[in-house]
């Protein structure tokens, strides 16, 4: 839950799996007007395994519960989504 007006940071972790250990890039869709939503590194490097979800509320956004969409892709691979819930 994260107040109008206030922001909250989560962790999003890549696990590669087989073979693959190349480039994941990061992108989130799902945000609703008022919301803003950034994810820093967006695009994760051989070794690196994770970044920040920084999730920013205004105090306009309407309230109610609203489905992130957290999507990692990478070249020759089936793209991966997770989905987390904001209210």
């Amino acid at each position: 839950t994260i107040s109008a007006g206030s922001f909250a940071v989560q962790s999003v972790n890549v696990t590669r799996t087989g073979s693959f250990t190349g480039t994941v890039s990061l992108r989130v869709d799902g945000a609703p007007a008022g919301v803003t939503v950034d994810i820093s590194p967006a695009t994760l490097s051989a070794g690196q395994s994770s970044s920040d979800l920084l999730v920013s509320v205004a105090t306009s956004a309407t309230v109610g519960t609203y489905t992130l969409t957290v999507t990692g892709s990478a070249t020759g691979q089936s793209d991966r989504s997770a989905s987390l819930s904001l209210t």
